[in-house]
């Protein structure tokens, strides 16, 4: 698995440099990034995966929450539930940095394999595909013979 961007070696989950903008960004400018949806970060919000600042009624997502951001899509893009995404976080904030690193790399490891057994059904399924193809044309090619 690629490096996380959310710093795991720090307790309060500081900040890594992802090369993007830099500070605070509101809810807009995340979910246009990421291309999320407005409530899709709000339930991240009320899963606790991401905790904003709030000023005047108003969200304020800082740097750290910008790269926790980038390291859930990328969980979620290999299949992890939130559930799984929420024990590696919890695990990360209470201090326990070694043991999340431990669990994400378990859960993505166990996702990796599950993927690579349905690519391999998948394959399977396209050479059945073409074999089906080629057994109706050849049949089609026969009826316009007769």
């Amino acid at each position: 698995m690629a490096d996380l961007v959310y710093d795991f070696g720090s307790v309060d989950g500081g900040a890594v440099s992802s090369g993007a903008k830099q500070g605070r960004y509101s809810i807009s400018e995340l979910a246009e990034h990421f291309g999320l949806t407005l409530r899709t970060l709000r339930f991240y919000e009320e899963k606790d995966l991401l905790r904003p600042v709030r000023r005047n009624s108003r969200r304020i997502y800082l740097q750290r929450d910008f790269d926790i951001l980038t390291d859930i899509v990328r969980m979620k893009a290999i299949g992890m539930t939130i559930a799984e995404i929420r024990s590696i976080i919890d695990l990360v904030r209470s201090g326990q940095v070694a043991n999340g690193e431990k669990l994400a790399v378990k859960i993505a490891s166990k996702r990796e394999k599950e993927i690579e057994k349905q690519i391999k059904t998948l394959r399977e399924a396209s050479l059945e595909a073409t074999g089906l193809i080629d057994a109706i044309e050849s049949r089609v090619g026969w009826f316009k013979t007769s």
